[in-house]
C-alpha cells in the first residue's frame, strides 16, 4: 500500500505541475509533464493493485478533484484560444473584404 501511495503522491505532484504549466502557458513543460504522467499511469496499471486499495488512496489524496480542476482549466484555455483564432480570422476577413471593395478605387486619379 505504501508503494501505491508513493506513486499516487507523485501523480498528484505531477498534476499540480501540469496545472501550473497550463496557467503560465508553458507548452514545453506541459508536454514533458504529460509524458511523465502517462508513464506513471502505465506503471501503476502494470502493478495490478487492488481497486479498493486504489480508490481508498486516491480518495484520500483527492486525485479526482485535482484532475477535474486540470480538465476545467484546459477547457478554459482551449475556449480562449478558439476565441482568439476566431477574432484573428474575423480581422483577416474584414481586411480582405475592405481591400476588395476599394481595389482600383483611387481618389488621386479622380477628375474633378
Amino acid at each position: 500500500m505504501d508503494d501505491l501511495k508513493e506513486k499516487l503522491i507523485q501523480y498528484k505532484e505531477i498534476t499540480e505541475q501540469i496545472i501550473t504549466s497550463v496557467k503560465e502557458e508553458q507548452e514545453e513543460a506541459f508536454v514533458k509533464l504529460l509524458t511523465q504522467k502517462q508513464a506513471l499511469i502505465n506503471l501503476i496499471d502494470a502493478s495490478n493493485y487492488e481497486s479498493d486499495e486504489f480508490r481508498k488512496v486516491s480518495s484520500e489524496l483527492k486525485l479526482l478533484e485535482q484532475d477535474q480542476i486540470l480538465i476545467r482549466l484546459i477547457e478554459e484555455k482551449k475556449k480562449f484560444i478558439q476565441q482568439e483564432i476566431k477574432k484573428s480570422k474575423d480581422k483577416s476577413n474584414a481586411l480582405i473584404a475592405y481591400s476588395r471593395n476599394f481595389n482600383g478605387y483611387n481618389l488621386i486619379n479622380k477628375k474633378i
